[in-house]
């Protein structure tokens, strides 16, 4: 929460480098997102006095664009936006832009939390499916 507060408004554009490596073949692929080149980044930004709103503002902008890379890798025009790092709003209101911008179609909660609230109801539904015999 306080790399959220930490940005007054959005002060760059600017993301941190990624490096995405895709290993693995058919079901067995899978795409990871190497956050090194990040945390290499962000600790020369501290030790050289980098503001925190610049830092958390260029950290926003990495997830977000990580998200963008590996929904165009994967090739699914749905991205859904779900986990307790989605009531941050500003990576969430940021996600939605631009996967939007981009032309994916973001999904995201707006009626049931997507941290434990929504993990809980979900729990719920399956044991209630369960029970009816429909799971």
């Amino acid at each position: 929460m306080d790399l959220e507060f930490s940005i007054k408004e959005r002060i760059t554009g600017d993301h941190y480098p990624m490096k995405i490596v895709e290993e693995g073949v058919g079901k067995e692929k899978r795409i990871v997102v190497d956050w090194e080149p990040m945390v290499r980044n962000i600790l020369e930004e501290i030790q050289s006095g980098t503001p925190a709103g610049i830092i958390s503002a260029k950290f926003h902008h990495f997830l977000v664009e990580s998200i963008i890379t590996v929904a165009r890798i994967v090739g699914n025009n749905r991205v859904v936006l779900t986990g307790g790092c989605f009531q941050n709003r500003i990576l969430l209101e940021h996600a939605v832009t631009r996967l939007a911008g981009e032309g994916f179609c973001p999904v995201w909660h707006r009626f049931v939390p997507p941290n434990d609230g929504g993990i809980s109801l979900g729990q719920m539904v399956a044991a209630v499916n369960q029970e009816r015999g429909s799971a």
